[in-house]
């Protein structure tokens, strides 16, 4: 949502800037028609890429982060978008109501990692094990368990690997817990903080209005 924001603002800016140009090449500095559009559409495309520049400096400031850290991070966000879309279309498959609701977990708690991450970018270095073993571990056993429970023959074999591949994605979910949980103990403890200040103000407070009664 943020990084579309951003591309509206610096387009918007963008487009502004090249009308303005225009209007002054043409009946400020006589140029022609022609002349003022291409003046006009260079102006936009440099002031698109310097506002693109001041957003993504801002960023790296923002998160103590570096240019190739932030693109790096970018690259496995949607390199987890995509993964994310293959653990969704396999959901979609499943028949059983029970396997549904345990992986639609998985996916639940995945979508929740990767929102966290993409909201706070210098927090992927809190959550690598989840891009790099947890989500490929979901998609994996996600995909093969959707694709045995449709197609393969019911037999004892086949129920026992199903069942196997459930209390997998068990185990696989308790780990994207912790990963979420990794993610958001900073900001637990801010609001921990908060919320004790504000118990200590109005504590004092009270005790301030019994003194003078």
């Amino acid at each position: 949502m943020m990084s579309f924001i951003r591309f509206a603002v610096r387009s918007l800016l963008g487009v502004c800037s090249g009308f303005i140009v225009w209007l002054f090449s043409f009946f400020n500095l006589d140029f022609t028609f022609l002349l003022s559009s291409l003046t006009a559409v260079g102006a936009s495309i440099i002031i698109y890429f310097i506002v693109k520049w001041i957003q993504l400096a801002k960023i790296y400031r923002k998160y103590g982060l570096t240019r190739k850290e932030y693109q790096f991070i970018l690259k496995n966000l949607k390199q987890a978008s995509s993964k994310l879309r293959r653990l969704q279309r396999s959901i979609m498959n499943l028949r059983s109501i029970s396997a549904f609701r345990q992986f639609y977990e998985t996916q639940k708690l995945s979508r929740k990692i990767v929102k966290t991450v993409k909201i706070q970018p210098h927090l992927f270095f809190a959550s690598e094990e989840f891009f790099y073993k947890d989500l490929d571990s979901a998609v994996e056993i996600t995909e093969k368990y959707s694709l045995l429970s449709s197609q393969a023959p019911v037999n004892p074999d086949v129920r026992h690997t199903l069942q196997e591949a459930k209390n997998s994605i068990s185990i696989v979910n308790s780990k994207l817990e912790s990963d979420l949980m990794k993610l958001l103990s900073p900001e637990i403890q801010k609001l921990n903080v908060e919320i004790d200040y504000i118990k200590l103000h109005n504590q004092w407070d009270q005790n301030k209005n019994g003194i003078k009664k």
